[in-house]
Order: structure tokens, then C-alpha cells, then sequence
């Protein structure tokens, strides 16, 4: 017999990667899986071989394919909460809108770039207000008329001190009438 080195062989591999390539059990857990039919109906849907026997290359493969499956919820839930964001209601009114301000449609963005468009869509909404101040503020004969016929709404009126002028100024007209307030005329 030959002389034997007292050195002891280490094995190749070690942690839990090790136990998944040894361990069916344990490679499937390591998929998020629970049994063995719906490790086969995975392997399937993702175009693996549906054998149980497997050497670890092949099951590393499975493993990689199940974290780009973890990626890609992750970022279609990104997706969402940033469509939540900017106040739009699914993918395609997303992709409208990045049409409509010069944007690149594309679905898959980086964070800069969400952030920017975060940014026009609340400098955009500015603007419109802005706007509807002006409009109210810029001839006063027009909101005056407009809050006597009863068209505007004096509890929401922007900006603040035009909807308490009015309040102000409507309730002396009714005292000056002799018109009670939620009197039928």
C-alpha cells in the first residue's frame, strides 16, 4: 500500500450552496420552492429539464435564473410605485405620458432618471396652478361674476385670500338683500 499524507482533504465546497448541490430538498428551498411538483413545474416553465438528478452547473443555473425572477418583481414593483407617483393609472398612460413631455418610453429606467421625471411632473402641476391664479387674478371682473351666479366653488378658491374676500364679500351682498343663507329663493 501506498504511504497516505495525514493532511486531510478538504471538500470543494462549503455553506449552502454546497448542501443545495447535495441536497434536493435544500436546493429546492434555496428556489423558494416548497415540493417537488412545483420545483418540476418551475424547472419546466423556465425551460429547464424536469429530472431531479442534476449536477451542481445545473443547478447553479436554476439558482441564477430564480434571482433575475426576485429582479424582476423588484423592479416591476419600483415600476408601479413610481407610476403611483406621478399620479397615472398603469403602463401604458406611463408610457403616453413620456411621449407627451419628450421622455423616453421606455419601461425600465434608472433612478436618476425617475427622479427627474418626479421633478417635471411637479414642476408641470406648478405651472397649472400658477396659471389658474393668474387667470382668477388677472381680470377680477370675471371671478367677481362668476362668485355671485354661484359657478365657483369659494371653499377651494386659490389663492386663499380671494376665496375669503369673496365669502366676505357675498355674505354682505345676502344681508344687503335680505337673503338667508341656504334659503330657497
Amino acid at each position: 500500500m501506498g504511504k497516505q499524507s495525514k493532511r486531510r482533504s478538504r471538500p470543494r465546497h462549503r455553506g449552502a450552496q454546497a448542501r443545495a448541490n447535495a441536497d434536493l430538498d435544500t436546493h429546492i428551498a434555496s428556489l423558494g420552492l416548497k415540493t417537488v411538483g412545483e420545483y418540476q413545474r418551475w424547472c419546466r416553465d423556465h425551460g429547464f429539464t424536469g429530472a431531479l438528478t442534476k449536477d451542481w452547473r445545473e443547478r447553479r443555473q436554476e439558482r441564477d435564473a430564480a434571482s433575475r425572477d426576485a429582479i424582476a418583481g423588484d423592479t416591476e414593483a419600483s415600476l408601479q410605485q413610481h407610476i403611483t407617483k406621478l399620479g397615472l393609472a398603469d403602463t401604458s398612460a406611463y408610457q403616453q405620458w413620456c411621449r407627451a413631455r419628450d421622455q423616453i418610453d421606455a419601461l425600465h429606467k434608472g433612478t436618476r432618471q425617475r427622479r427627474k421625471e418626479v421633478e417635471l411632473a411637479r414642476e408641470s402641476a406648478s405651472r397649472q396652478a400658477l396659471q389658474r391664479v393668474r387667470r382668477l387674478t388677472r381680470r377680477l371682473h370675471g371671478p367677481i361674476e362668476a362668485l355671485f351666479t354661484g359657478d365657483i366653488d369659494t371653499a377651494n378658491l386659490k389663492p386663499a385670500w380671494l376665496g375669503h374676500a369673496s365669502r366676505a364679500v357675498v355674505s354682505r351682498w345676502m344681508e344687503a338683500e335680505g337673503i338667508r343663507r341656504g334659503a330657497s329663493t
